[in-house]
C-alpha cells in the first residue's frame, strides 16, 4: 500500500466513526407520536445506553470521560445520569452543589459525544420545593440542547398516582416554561410497575 492510499484508507476510517459518533446530529429533536418515540424527521426511533449507578454512591463514574468511553466503546446513544436526592453520603439534600456538578459533567460529555442524556431525579419521595428549583435550574441551562430528556421521578414507591401526577404536573410546568420541546418521563407507583394507573388518568394539555 502506497502513502496515497495510506491517507485514503485513514481518512475513510475516520469519517465512518464521525457518522458513528453524530447520533443526536442526525435524529435531533425527540417527540411522542401516539406510543412511539421518533426523530425530528417523525421516523422511529430507539435508544439504547447505561444507566449510571447514583451519583450519591458511585461519583467517580461522573465525568466526560467516562460517557465518552460508553459512547464509544458499548456504542450507547443515551445515558442516564442518576441523581441520588437522599441515599448516600453525597446525595442531593447533603451536597447540592457536588450534585449539580456530577450530573451536569454527565451532560455535557453526552453533548460532546452526540448522544441523548436522561436527568434523573432519582428519589423515592417527593420533594417538590427542592424539584422545583433544580429542574427550574438546568431547564434554563440545558434546554436548548436536544440531547436533554428529564426524569422528574424516578421509582415513587408507596405514592399514590393522584399524588405523583399532581407533583408531575407542578414540575413539567416548571420545565416546560423554559423548554417547550424536550422529553420528559414521568414514573408510576409501586417502583414503575403500575402503569395502568396514568393510562387510565393521564397527564393532560403538554404534547410530550
Amino acid at each position: 500500500m502506497n502513502f496515497q492510499s495510506k491517507i485514503i484508507v485513514l481518512f475513510l476510517a475516520f469519517s465512518c466513526s464521525v457518522v458513528k459518533a453524530q447520533f443526536v446530529k442526525k435524529h435531533g429533536q425527540l417527540s411522542v407520536k401516539g406510543t412511539q418515540l421518533v426523530d425530528k424527521n417523525q421516523n422511529p426511533i430507539v435508544l439504547r445506553g447505561v444507566s449510571l449507578g447514583w451519583h450519591s454512591m458511585w461519583p467517580r463514574f461522573y465525568n466526560k470521560k467516562a460517557v465518552g468511553w460508553l459512547a464509544k466503546d458499548f456504542k450507547c446513544n443515551v445515558v442516564r445520569a442518576a441523581m441520588g436526592i437522599e441515599a448516600g453520603a453525597h446525595s442531593y439534600m447533603k451536597e447540592p452543589e457536588f450534585s449539580k456538578d456530577k450530573i451536569e459533567a454527565v451532560i455535557k460529555g453526552a453533548i460532546n459525544s452526540d448522544i441523548y442524556v436522561i436527568i434523573d431525579w432519582h428519589s423515592h419521595n417527593i420533594n417538590l420545593k427542592e424539584a422545583t428549583v433544580y429542574f427550574d435550574e438546568i431547564s434554563k441551562k440545558f434546554g436548548k440542547y436536544p440531547n436533554v430528556i428529564y426524569e422528574v421521578f424516578n421509582e415513587p414507591d408507596n405514592e399514590t398516582w393522584s399524588e405523583v401526577k399532581a407533583y408531575s404536573e407542578a414540575i413539567i410546568k416548571v420545565i416546560r416554561a423554559n423548554d417547550p420541546d424536550n422529553i420528559i418521563l414521568v414514573g408510576s407507583p409501586h417502583w414503575d410497575q403500575h402503569v395502568h394507573l396514568p393510562a387510565a388518568d393521564p397527564i393532560k394539555g403538554y404534547d410530550i
